[in-house]
């Protein structure tokens, strides 16, 4: 089965403290999969590695020098009014295949979506990174 890393997006309004917690509800999503084997966030083994707002394969390098992974799921989440009431963000996911060293766009993704609707949207398009990370 191959192993997966889920960063916490990348994303520019994280000490906001109200973005949509992608990592927790991937690792959730991924905890559950027979078909890949998920490595649970290594926080302490990050201490001091920037893990923060990553999207590309090429600042991945001090990562994968502490935790071993085949793949490295990166997310992206843009709110474009901080200030809209309810708040509305674009998501993206790119994956990083560390044996092929490849990355790619995933097809999962949405635009203007509240937490809520990105919350259903991962639900119910999970399978989508499922499929892609088997292709790849």
């Amino acid at each position: 089965k191959p192993t997966i890393l889920i960063l916490i997006p990348y994303d520019l309004n994280a000490n906001g403290g109200f973005s949509p917690e992608i990592q927790e509800i991937l690792e959730k999503k991924f905890s559950k999969s027979s078909e890949i084997q998920l490595i649970k966030f290594p926080l302490k083994r990050l201490m001091n590695i920037p893990y923060q707002n990553v999207y590309d394969k090429k600042y991945c390098k001090p990562i994968l020098e502490k935790v071993k992974a085949d793949f490295i799921i990166m997310s992206k989440i843009d709110i474009e009014n901080i200030l809209d009431s309810p708040r509305k963000w674009d998501l993206s996911f790119r994956i990083f295949n560390v044996r092929k060293n490849e990355q790619f766009d995933s097809e999962l993704k949405g635009e203007k979506l509240t937490r809520n609707q990105i919350e259903e949207r991962i639900d119910n398009d999970f399978e989508i990174l499922i499929n892609e990370i088997k292709k790849h």
